[in-house]
């Protein structure tokens, strides 16, 4: 579900995209990744989704890419472009041991969440 930008979700969506890119759109995310995987999708995140009626967000192993042709000049939240990789339950453990490495704080916050890819 998309979420509007009136909507008090999208506050909360954008902390954690933006939280969630900061971490994994790095070199040495990428780096781990591909070790461990021995390919790399182009910017692999989580991605923040709510259901129709609800306050509580889940996240979604993706692959985005932000850019000119689905974006602004400048980098919105929710404006990208989702390229098709097949993740699997292996990938967001992976995913979510990084988190809890690198930013402890974050992962305590949305460890008891649903992920999904």
């Amino acid at each position: 579900m998309r979420v509007k930008v009136s909507d008090p979700r999208f506050d909360v969506k954008e902390r954690y995209d933006t939280a969630f890119d900061k971490l994994f759109f790095t070199s040495d995310f990428k780096f781990s990744w591909v070790h461990e995987f021995k390919f790399c999708p182009e910017g692999t995140t989580f991605d923040t989704c709510f259901e129709e009626d609800s306050d509580v967000p889940y996240f979604v192993l993706v692959s985005k890419r932000y850019g000119y042709d689905f974006s602004s000049f400048d980098r919105v939240v929710g404006d990208y472009e989702l390229r098709n990789y097949d993740f699997t339950e292996e990938m967001i453990d992976f995913a979510l041991n990084y988190l809890k490495e690198k930013n402890p704080q974050l992962y305590e916050e949305v460890k008891d969440m649903k992920f999904y890819y």
